[in-house]
């Protein structure tokens, strides 16, 4: 068994896929309004048309950064994204940052690097 697609639901399908393509760097030609596919790799990433209304979100992704941490977090600040804590490490030696996408999804940034910065 495996996970075959994570989803994010929005009411502005092509704002939201527009913030994850500039932050994960994917130019892939999806323009639909209704539901793009951003990554087709082993599990899909998906943004789709949020058909019924909801009081709260309930998605949280972790996206593993394998370069700059703190430049992805300027990206994402830069591209709309809130930040809600420092760069921190994990008792497992991780570092992470939680960040919520312009949708208000919680979004985690997770790097092994050795050093932690501070994110302005």
């Amino acid at each position: 068994m495996r996970m075959a697609e994570v989803r994010l639901e929005t009411y502005d399908v092509p704002r939201l896929a527009d913030f994850y393509k500039r932050l994960l760097g994917i130019d892939n030609g999806s323009v639909d309004e209704k539901y793009q596919v951003l990554i087709h790799e082993g599990t899909v990433f998906s943004i789709a048309y949020k058909e019924y209304w909801r009081h709260y979100q309930n998605v949280t992704l972790s996206i593993e950064v394998e370069d700059d941490i703190d430049a992805v977090a300027q990206k994402a600040l830069r591209l709309g994204a809130r930040v809600y804590n420092r760069l921190e490490r994990e008792p497992g030696g991780t570092i992470s940052l939680r960040i919520e996408d312009p949708d208000h999804n919680t979004v985690y940034l997770r790097s092994t690097e050795t050093e932690v910065r501070e994110v302005q």
